[in-house]
């Protein structure tokens, strides 16, 4: 008399089909301890009984299926032939990261408020999207640093989603990650908000710098500087570093000297004017008397709006409020470039093929900045 069997050996369960004194077992996948194994069952002791006992039961019953498709098939029903059988699909029943996700949320819907259960299924929709997209499949055994970096990387550049929203995925996948593995840790699958504040120069701001007359030439050439790394995103360094043979047709190619990273930016009327004024190249002018300038021309201009800033103390974040035209460096024009290109739509892995960035990681406090930007922006038009 043939008779199937839930057996658990080592802190595994597999599932065995008896015949005439032979056995066939297969692995479910499923692991538990000695002390939560009662009558061929995961008990209640296991805080994931209802999920594994789910996943027996599917497992027993894929078994018991292919003995049906034995019996349609063979005169004589042996162990050998169900093994026979069984190993024209597969050795063993292994379920795909995502076919746990899905028997998690069947298991999980009665308790879940439906709310729950439709974001776990859009969180799940999104990573389907990012495996195809990377091709990169989400499996326990594969899921490091690495691919967590990419994970987030997806979800800012290509899904273009704010801090709160990649919290949330970044979250709910961590969630049914520990509750499906509790055996594994994953410290790494986290994502914080980034808090570095940006200061960069307004549309209006920067209009007020271009348009003004009468400038000595030092504060000229200090003007043409800044305009030209607003509108090519580059470095202070690399400005003083361009030859003429990176202008190759429209764009402005170069290997940064920070990073060593390739940077192609686009090539403006207004960019293309100062390199004709100059001779190729931006004006030259050392890094000390740069600053010194910036500051002397913003104070001409007026240009004195409070600024926050953040600063990390003995690991703590002390905010600091000082006027504009006292906090302008030679850092501010790559980082308007960075900022106004964001706010006006351009695609962050666009963006950082001109600015150069090789890690989304660099851009983080830049998106954040614009994001908030835009919010607020659609806030004041709608008067609230």
């Amino acid at each position: 008399m043939a008779s199937y069997k839930l057996v658990l050996r080592n802190q595994r369960v597999r599932v065995g089909y008896y015949h005439e004194g032979e056995s066939f077992r297969i692995s479910t996948g499923v692991k538990v301890s000695k002390d939560c194994w009662e009558n061929e069952r995961v008990s209640r002791k296991d805080p994931h009984y209802e999920f594994k006992n789910t996943i027996l039961k599917d497992s027993l019953d894929s078994l018991m299926e292919c003995v049906k498709e034995v019996r349609r098939k063979y005169t004589l029903i042996t162990v050998d032939n169900v093994r026979t059988e069984w190993n024209k699909e597969a050795a063993e029943i292994k379920f795909t990261f995502f076919q746990y996700m899905e028997e998690y949320l069947r298991v999980k819907q009665a308790k879940l408020h439906y709310r729950t259960h439709q974001g776990y299924k859009g969180v799940m929709k999104v990573a389907k999207e990012f495996q195809e997209e990377y091709q990169m499949k989400w499996d326990i055994d594969l899921i490091d640093k690495h691919f967590y970096e990419n994970y987030i990387n997806f979800l800012l550049v290509k899904k273009n989603y704010m801090d709160n929203n990649i919290e949330r995925h970044v979250r709910t996948m961590k969630t049914f990650m520990n509750y499906q593995w509790p055996d594994r840790t994953f410290k790494f699958f986290s994502y914080k908000r980034t808090r570095i504040s940006v200061v960069w120069l307004h549309e209006n701001e920067i209009m007020i710098i271009k348009k003004r007359k009468g400038l000595s030439k030092k504060l000229e050439r200090v003007r043409d500087l800044l305009l030209f790394t607003i509108s090519t995103g580059m470095r202070y360094s690399d400005t003083q570093a361009m030859i003429p043979d990176w202008v190759i047709d429209n764009s402005i190619e170069y290997v940064q000297k920070k990073t060593s990273g390739h940077a192609d930016t686009h090539l403006t009327k207004n960019t293309k004017k100062i390199l004709d004024k100059y001779g190729g190249t931006p004006p030259k002018i050392s890094g000390v008397k740069y600053n010194l300038y910036l500051k002397e021309l913003f104070t001409l201009l007026e240009l004195d709006r409070s600024v926050k800033t953040e600063r990390s103390v003995a690991n703590k974040v002390k905010v600091e409020y000082v006027p504009l035209n006292e906090y302008v460096s030679s850092h501010i024009g790559r980082k308007t470039f960075i900022t106004l290109q964001l706010i006006k739509g351009t695609p962050i892995s666009v963006v950082m093929s001109m600015s150069g960035h090789i890690d989304y990681r660099g851009l983080l406090p830049y998106i954040g900045v614009s994001k908030k930007y835009i919010k607020d922006q659609k806030i004041v038009k709608w008067g609230f």
